[in-house]
């Protein structure tokens, strides 16, 4: 059950590369297995990627239940490279729900930190132009007080406040989102 999983996820993550259709079922499937045999690995990994898509097919909110799963998942685990990238890829999705300095903040929170997983190739180029948007949407000051305030954030305090505001989104009524 634990090779089905992660063939699953090596499947998906292959089709993710190589196909216009979105692997979601098969990182869903992953999933699945993966909570199934209670393989912590695999079944991190594939929540992950499933939340990366999301991102990427641009439905952050869907990706919010999981993500909140995630925090904890790698907290639990003493994961802190893949708790920072979750932590920053909450950061991205957050920055795609509109002009937001704590997204602002939770980005400077992973590029200070000494433990983040390199960004995916995918994701480098979307990177940069967020960060054009947040700063024109914010304004320059508002930038780049958000910058300096998340520099500041230790690893457990951006945790945290990605948790706060990943629990304020959940919980914020659909008309308003």
């Amino acid at each position: 059950p634990t090779a089905l999983a992660w063939a699953l996820f090596g499947k998906a993550t292959a089709l993710e590369q190589t196909h216009t259709a979105p692997p979601e079922p098969l990182l869903e499937e992953s999933l699945r297995a993966a909570r199934q045999v209670q393989s912590q690995l695999v079944l991190g990994v594939s929540m992950s990627r499933l939340v990366t898509l999301r991102r990427r097919l641009g439905r952050p909110l869907d990706a919010v239940p999981l993500m909140l799963e995630l925090l904890d998942h790698w907290d639990r685990l003493g994961d802190f490279p893949r708790l920072s990238h979750t932590v920053r890829e909450w950061a991205m999705c957050l920055g795609l729900l509109g002009a937001d300095p704590t997204a602002v903040s939770l980005l400077a929170s992973a590029e200070s930190g000494d433990d983040v997983m390199p960004l995916l190739p995918p994701d480098r180029a979307f990177m940069a132009e967020l960060s054009e948007q947040l700063r024109d949407q914010l304004g320059e000051n508002a930038f780049a007080a958000a910058r300096i305030v998340g520099a500041e954030l230790t690893r457990d305090e951006a945790t945290l406040l990605a948790a706060r505001t990943l629990l304020a989104t959940r919980d914020m009524p659909a008309q308003a989102r």
